[in-house]
């Protein structure tokens, strides 16, 4: 045998001896993996109350988290401050140890680059494990609301937005929103406690209209109608509906509007604690990616009309920190807008 041929036989044997250790060590660091979860507790912070979009998703998840690790998996409601006080305790209180789950408001990254007070912690620091779906939110009114199109809004003397924190993933969209489409009539009324609160605010006639998460409009009977989608396209499920990027944007909110749609790029995404092990966090990303494509879990979801387009924990971890990287005069005009402008 020629010697080129005899070092290239050597070289392919040396690749496949390489491949197939590598292969058997992660199997086995994933078979460690399910014996270190098999019979312990795993809780999911949620915080949010339960019934909402939040608790569904994660209490879909603890469902199949608890039949593939063969674990206790429980969803523990610690509602407050628009999800910040289970960001909070996923931050500094829970254990590093993996079996600490949480799911993070929608746009999390730009809530700490504007310096929310109260919020501490470090996305960065952050296990970025999984995104279930980017939520899109719509501007909608009462049924029988007196304004009938997004114009009916812009030209009134002055209309009321209901809301939750305004730094909240229903503040954000619906501030930002405004500033894009030039709504310089609107006043923001915060301090509810939810999506539903909002809505019922908004029937009740206390405020004019509200930011609600796609999947509320969604529903038989639905309790507010939809005026415009805060998304660069329209939605497949409301084709009617127009999209922000539709309307005349107001000069200069361009890279307002940037930054909202980066940040809400992390979408609902589940974290675990900082310091959590390296190979704990592998295999969570894939056990939570193998949830996910479960057909059981897409069943009870369609069911319920939620969306489910997970995103990697890499990707997710990417779009986090490029969130992040904004310029001390964007993270002043946010915070004018944010929380002077519209109060």
């Amino acid at each position: 045998m020629k010697s080129k041929e005899f070092k290239k036989i050597c070289g392919i044997l040396v690749v496949l001896l390489t491949l197939s250790f590598i292969g058997a060590h992660a199997a086995i660091a994933a078979d460690d993996m399910a014996a270190f979860y098999k019979d312990k507790t795993m809780r999911f912070i949620v915080g949010w109350s339960p019934g909402g979009g939040y608790d569904t998703y994660a209490r879909l998840l603890t469902a199949q988290l608890g039949k593939r690790l063969k674990c206790t998996a429980i969803v523990q409601n610690m509602p407050g401050a628009g999800g910040m006080v289970a960001m909070n305790y996923m931050y500094n209180t829970a254990k590093k140890n993996g079996l600490f789950l949480s799911i993070t408001p929608v746009g999390l990254p730009l809530i700490q680059a504007i310096g929310t007070k109260g919020a501490k912690f470090d996305c960065a620091k952050f296990n970025w494990l999984v995104s279930i779906v980017r939520d899109t939110h719509v501007i909608g009114v009462a049924p029988k609301s007196p304004y009938k199109s997004l114009k009916d809004l812009q030209t009134s003397k002055v209309v009321k937005g209901g809301t939750t924190e305004v730094s909240s993933p229903l503040g954000q969209p619906l501030v930002m929103a405004a500033e894009a489409l030039g709504m310089d009539n609107m006043k923001i009324v915060p301090g509810y406690s939810g999506t539903s609160e909002c809505i019922l605010a908004v029937r009740r006639g206390e405020v004019d209209f509200t930011a609600g998460s796609l999947h509320h409009y969604l529903k038989k009977n639905a309790l507010l109608r939809p005026l415009v989608a805060i998304s660069e396209k329209r939605c497949p499920e409301l084709p009617d509906v127009p999209a922000l990027t539709e309307f005349d944007i107001k000069k200069g909110a361009e890279r307002m509007l940037d930054i909202l749609f980066t940040a809400r790029g992390t979408g609902r995404a589940v974290i675990t604690a900082p310091g959590v092990p390296e190979e704990k966090v592998v295999f969570l990303r894939k056990t939570l990616m193998d949830c996910l494509g479960d057909e059981g879990l897409l069943k009870k979801a369609k069911k319920v009309q939620l969306d489910v387009e997970p995103l990697s924990g890499k990707e997710v971890q990417k779009i986090a920190e490029k969130a992040m990287r904004l310029t001390p005069d964007e993270v002043k005009q946010l915070k004018h807008l944010l929380f002077e402008k519209y109060m």
